[in-house]
């Protein structure tokens, strides 16, 4: 039988974009009777209708790390199987917790529900970071009331510029003046950005906020011209990989030691490494802080001296599965006791199911030095 037919309308499409809600359509795609009606393209234009936001987390260049995680190969769902995921989890949070759809770009539902069922901090914090976006007064207040932080809201409302709202934060509690003033950077909020630099943000931490947005603008304000704070500027640019910015603070700014360490652990692609070079950089101080793989594959054929054990350390300490890799698979370092005592102690669990698998210490002797830290519970991880 016809679609038509079955529904009893000419463009059964677009009836049942009107007159039909979430749940009926799901109840419909469980009906045989009705299974030959749903085709892909009636569930793209039902997004792009009713959740055109969503669309963005169908392609995961859009997802953080931690939500790609949760979307193992979405790209390769069809809009059907993500309409349904998405209305699911949106009916859980709004079921669970009383959390409605959102209407802004930052509003997933998948990782927010799953997060907020391990009652995860971070999460409430972005929901009403997302609330203040919305200017939604009834969930910011009911968000406050459930124990998320005013900083977020804060966020959410310098996002959008609303003085009111931001002092409604502020009146709350909100103190983190200088996350509040990299917002500002990011959306070209100059204004706001002094006024939080006035209350007593962090001037070099904003630098690099600016370098990284790479907003020249942002560097007229004659305070910030001083050359430590130029030379955070000159880190966040560096990291980006803005040539236009980096070149215009080498040539009109003292943004001091160009030799400098700190500049070399910034940079994270090729050609800013090799122009930098040119500009008096060493390879060796590029190497000294520098933890990307590439970077130090690329160092080590120029016959950069490198610290690897150190750099192990560092791979541990700051969880850089990568590099640890790397360090062990292409340099032949080795992995001590004492190195996984302090993954041990930073539970990093993916580190020591990595260390049984290349049978770098025996499941028997992990489970000895897990008791001995008092960390037995990571053993029903590994």
């Amino acid at each position: 039988m016809s679609r038509e037919l079955i529904i009893g309308h000419k463009d059964p499409d677009t009836y049942l974009l009107k007159f039909v809600d979430d749940k009926q359509i799901l109840e419909m795609v469980l009906n045989k009777r009705y299974q030959t009606i749903h085709n892909d393209n009636f569930f793209h234009r039902r997004l792009l209708e009713k959740y055109p936001l969503l669309l963005n987390f169908k392609k995961d260049n859009h997802l953080s790390q931690s939500d790609k995680s949760m979307f193992l190969n979405i790209n390769h769902l069809s809009y059907k199987q993500f309409y349904i995921e998405m209305v699911h989890f949106m009916s859980k949070l709004w079921e669970d917790f009383q959390i409605p759809y959102i209407n802004v770009k930052n509003y997933n539902p998948k990782p927010l529900y799953l997060s907020y069922i391990n009652r995860d901090q971070t999460r409430l914090n972005l929901l009403l970071d997302l609330a203040a976006t919305a200017k939604d007064m009834k969930l910011i207040e009911e968000f406050l009331k459930r124990g998320a932080s005013p900083n977020n809201g804060l966020y959410g409302a310098v996002e959008i510029n609303n003085k009111e709202l931001i002092q409604y934060f502020i009146d709350r509690g909100a103190s983190n003046w200088t996350e509040a003033a990299v917002v500002a950077i990011t959306n070209t909020n100059i204004e706001l950005m002094n006024h939080f630099i006035d209350l007593g943000a962090n001037v070099r931490h904003l630098m690099v906020a600016a370098g990284r947005k790479g907003n020249i603008k942002l560097i007229i304000d004659k305070r910030n011209l001083l050359p430590e704070n130029l030379n955070f500027m000159l880190r966040g640019a560096i990291n980006t990989n803005k040539f236009d910015i980096v070149n215009y603070l080498l040539d009109h700014y003292d943004v001091g030691n160009i030799n400098d360490p700190n500049l070399g652990g910034y940079v994270r692609s090729i050609p800013i490494l090799e122009f930098l070079h040119t500009r008096g950089l060493s390879y060796e101080n590029i190497a000294l802080y520098n933890n990307s793989v590439h970077i130090l594959r690329f160092l080590i054929k120029r016959n950069t001296p490198i610290i690897f054990n150190d750099k192990l350390r560092i791979s541990i300490s700051n969880n850089l599965m990568g590099l640890l890799k790397f360090l062990v698979e292409e340099r032949d370092i080795k992995i001590t006791e004492e190195d996984i005592k302090i993954a041990i102690e930073a539970n990093r669990i993916e580190m020591l199911k990595y260390f049984l698998k290349k049978n770098i210490i025996t499941r028997e002797r992990l489970i000895e030095l897990l008791k001995e830290q008092n960390k037995e519970n990571l053993s029903n991880y590994i």
